[in-house]
């Protein structure tokens, strides 16, 4: 049996108690193979580590569910070229219909989807200028919990399966999140798993989420870029949002927004009340670096 993954990278952007208690499991393909770089670097490789955890235990005050999530981080990058901060993604089963990916699954239901395998993937490049810890980053660096807490939430599901033409990335699959996306007209451009819009609506900057209570605008530029265009929200929705599609460095933003929270809500996770206010940081922001690509992995 096959398992597709959807990879969304980005280049983004919590702290709170402790509340639900799913338990994930991360593989680290740079401890394994003793790379001696990324998360196994020998000043910075434990705290890296640490600080993933840390995301975990976020991500644990803010969804109630006690199931079990496997994530493997790939071998890390070296590229200080690259605007790619990072990737990640849900494995997904094909001819599925319509669904959040083994990350959700796993969670939600503690059933294994496919015992014994990940249920999601992801890398970060480590060729950037990185805050590895939970202090505040300086204005060169990148901050590691924040790129991680947005990586993390496309692997539950705040992901797109679209591609520009409207078909899907995963055969016979759409995202749930997906099926409740609509053009400037309040249409969906699902039908089923059937795509009954445009594809000019992937490029026309007026694409929106319906979460229920309200719908809230996507990143759609004129130019479809794959891993990016969809799977974000736009700029121009209001607050401090997790999943913009472009993080500046000297930024940290380790909470989700009331907009990520209603998304998370609305693809099906039981998601608790915000927290008081006093967790969380904001700095000042310095000059962005957007997000390329989404990769797919096929596994046998």
């Amino acid at each position: 049996m096959r398992r597709f993954l959807c990879a969304v990278a980005i280049v983004l952007l919590a702290f709170g108690q402790t509340h639900a208690d799913i338990t994930f499991n991360f593989n680290y393909v740079d401890v394994n193979t003793n790379s001696g770089f990324g998360f196994d670097d020998a000043a910075e490789g434990a705290t890296r580590r640490a600080t993933v955890q840390s995301v975990a235990d976020y991500i644990n005050t803010v969804v109630d569910h006690n199931g079990t999530v496997d994530i493997t981080w790939n071998a890390s990058i070296n590229d200080s070229g690259s605007s790619v901060l990072g990737s990640m993604g849900s494995f997904y089963f094909q001819n599925a219909g319509i669904a959040n990916g083994f990350v959700f699954d796993h969670a939600t239901t503690g059933v294994d989807p496919l015992g014994g395998f990940d249920d999601g993937s992801g890398q970060i490049n480590f060729g950037k200028t990185w805050n590895s810890d939970l202090g505040a980053p300086t204005a060169g660096e990148f901050d590691l919990f924040t790129v991680v807490l947005h990586e993390m939430t496309h692997a539950l599901g705040f992901a797109s399966l679209f591609n520009s033409s409207g078909g899907t990335e995963i055969l016979g699959t759409r995202s749930v999140y997906d099926s409740l996306i609509e053009d400037g007209s309040g249409n969906r451009l699902l039908s089923g798993t059937s795509f009954v819009g445009n594809a000019s609506d992937f490029t026309g900057g007026d694409l929106h989420i319906d979460v229920g209570s309200t719908t809230l605008e996507l990143y759609a530029p004129g130019t479809f870029l794959p891993g990016s265009s969809v799977s974000h929200f736009d700029f121009s929705v209001s607050g401090d949002n997790i999943m913009f599609p472009g993080i500046a460095a000297g930024t940290a933003n380790r909470a989700y927004s009331e907009n990520d929270r209603l998304v998370l809500a609305a693809i099906g996770w039981n998601v608790v009340p915000i927290p008081e206010p006093g967790c969380g940081v904001i700095l000042c922001i310095t000059g962005v670096v957007f997000v390329v690509g989404r990769r797919r992995k096929n596994l046998v």
